[in-house]
């Protein structure tokens, strides 16, 4: 049994609180570890030290390059306020992970993006058109693709495969403030797979949001899962 997990956006209470959920096997991880949140370091230092697959995602990207451009400013200036937070060795790892993987996985070829396969940038969501989901696919090669960036969880099975989003470890949006994270059984030709939620203690991770400088919407919204 795989966990898919996304967008854990420096929320460590909740990616703590994640490896007391899950019992199974293997993580894979969707890109954009770092953001939002008030402890990017601290889960920056539980992905090295589990050695978790790992894709890049555009904060991923933002972080090691310094480069906010395509965020508001407000966002900026947080972000710039958590940076401080990380050396070179961790804004090392940031630039080293790979932008897809693809892997064998029981009986699924499986692609691994943050984005799409095209970009880190762009949104896949569940109304996405089948005939684009398609073509992604098709172009990937594979028959299973698992991407995040949308924060809400969906599964499509289409006529070229399977498109899988875990929604958000760190940051739900799909009205639901409990963490979201996806359990997926590969060996099974026809994919089935569970969407977990679990609690996590929301109250001290805002807290801690606030009292570092950090914009205090990126706190208020956790309460609400948007």
């Amino acid at each position: 049994m795989y966990a898919i997990i996304s967008d854990i956006h420096s929320n460590f209470e909740s990616f703590s609180r994640f490896f007391e959920k899950f019992n199974g096997e293997e993580i894979i991880c969707l890109g954009d570890i770092v953001g939002y949140g008030a402890m990017p370091k601290e889960c920056i230092e539980i992905m090295r030290k589990k050695k978790i697959p790992c894709v890049v995602g555009n904060h991923d990207f933002s972080y090691y390059s310094g480069d906010f451009s395509k965020f508001n400013r407000e966002y900026a200036k947080s972000a710039f306020l958590s940076l401080k937070e990380l050396n070179n060795l961790d804004l090392d790892f940031l630039k080293k992970l790979p932008d897809r993987l693809k892997l064998k996985i029981g009986v699924h070829n499986v692609y691994v993006a943050h984005g799409s396969p095209i970009s880190f940038w762009e949104y896949v969501k569940y109304d996405t058109p089948a005939d684009i989901l398609n073509k992604f696919l098709k172009i990937t090669g594979c028959d299973v693709i698992l991407l995040g960036h949308t924060h809400c969880p969906f599964f499509k099975k289409v006529k070229e495969g399977f498109i899988l989003n875990p929604g958000s470890i760190g940051q739900p949006r799909d009205g639901n403030p409990n963490a979201c994270y996806m359990e997926v059984d590969f060996n099974e030709k026809e994919l089935k797979p569970k969407i977990v939620r679990y609690s996590y203690d929301i109250e001290s991770t805002a807290r801690e949001i606030k009292e570092r400088g950090i914009n205090s919407f990126y706190a208020e919204r956790l309460y609400s899962g948007i």
